[in-house]
């Protein structure tokens, strides 16, 4: 196994995908095929004329087997004859790019796969979740993809496939997901920021209220988004506070929603640059209160709620009697 992938860290990788998928059949019988054809179908060197030439494994050559089965697996959702669902599909891709990046210890190898497999499956939702949730394991690894898709022909591929499907529960969670790692990456909260990020959170929280994962991750991202100056008049133009008040009415018996709504409210609130804080909603302050007292033992609750309300008593307005006894 060393020799097919050249070293041990392209066995480490394969493993752990296969791993965090043990149960499921179909992707140990694609993992273990994969293996099966980068280890026991190996290129030889066309030129065998020479005596001292070694029967060996070519990087190159695994590199575009896993292309092939990339290609494969989302043209036509099997692979070998067994249909994929989204899980397993994603896996497949996962399993595929780690063997890319392990073969050719580069990333631009990965790149044409990336953009062509977004661009191509844009019509379907199903794939591009997949494909989603493959990049957002890859940007936990790797700072270097994280770079490479906030470009802004990357960036706005994604954009516009997640723009595309807002009817896809699935989609919508696996682009929130992507981007509220993005978005606590370098500029990323800018660069999308820029290029349409917020309205099309927004629309995905609204559209898929009832999502508990879309109203999770699409609270964090808006939360990361509102820290940078520059996307606070767009965050107003489009009702980013609204849109957050809206999500934690609903969700008000989810704790996790809570305390991140009450996080985003107060990077809507405060603007670093200006050292200002905006006027409080009272309806914030209703929430604020009524989720101290629901989840008193929830730690993140209690700081958002406390320090929520501590940077709304350095504007004035906010602390008149009349707000407070409502």
């Amino acid at each position: 196994m060393e020799i097919a992938f050249g070293s041990n860290e392209g066995n480490a990788s394969l493993l752990l995908a296969m791993t965090r998928c043990a149960n499921k059949v179909n992707v140990q019988g694609i993992g273990c095929g994969i293996l099966a054809e980068i280890y026991f179908y190996p290129p030889y060197a066309r030129d065998m004329s020479a005596a001292n030439t070694e029967r060996g494994p070519s990087a190159i050559h695994n590199q575009r087997e896993a292309l092939n089965i990339i290609q494969e697996a989302i043209d036509s959702r099997q692979l070998d004859g067994v249909s994929l669902n989204r899980q397993e599909l994603s896996s497949v891709i996962e399993l595929s790019f780690s063997i890319i990046l392990d073969c050719s210890h580069s990333l631009e190898l990965m790149k044409p796969p990336i953009i062509v497999s977004l661009k191509t499956h844009l019509e379907d939702p199903e794939v591009e979740a997949a494909i989603l949730d493959v990049l957002f394991i890859l940007c936990e690894c790797d700072d270097d993809i994280k770079q490479f898709l906030l470009e802004e022909y990357q960036i706005r591929m994604i954009i516009s496939a997640i723009q595309f499907s807002l009817g896809s529960d699935q989609l919508q969670e696996s682009g929130c997901n992507l981007f509220s790692l993005l978005t606590d990456f370098g500029s990323g909260k800018e660069i999308i920021g820029r290029f349409e990020g917020i309205s099309t959170v927004i629309n995905a929280l609204l559209a898929h209220n009832d999502s508990i994962e879309v109203q999770r991750k699409g609270l964090v991202t808006l939360k990361n988004l509102a820290i940078a100056s520059v996307d606070k008049p767009m965050l107003t133009e489009m009702g980013g506070e609204s849109t957050v008040i809206y999500s934690m009415y609903i969700h008000y018996w989810d704790p996790q929603v809570i305390s991140t709504g009450l996080s985003a409210l107060n990077c809507i609130a405060v603007d670093s640059i200006s050292r200002s804080v905006a006027q409080m909603n009272d309806q914030v302050l209703m929430i604020a209160v009524a989720a101290m007292r629901r989840f008193p033992m929830d730690e993140l609750v209690q700081k958002n709620a406390s320090f929520y309300l501590k940077t709304c008593s350095y504007l004035p307005p906010n602390v008149r009697d009349d707000v407070w006894k409502k």
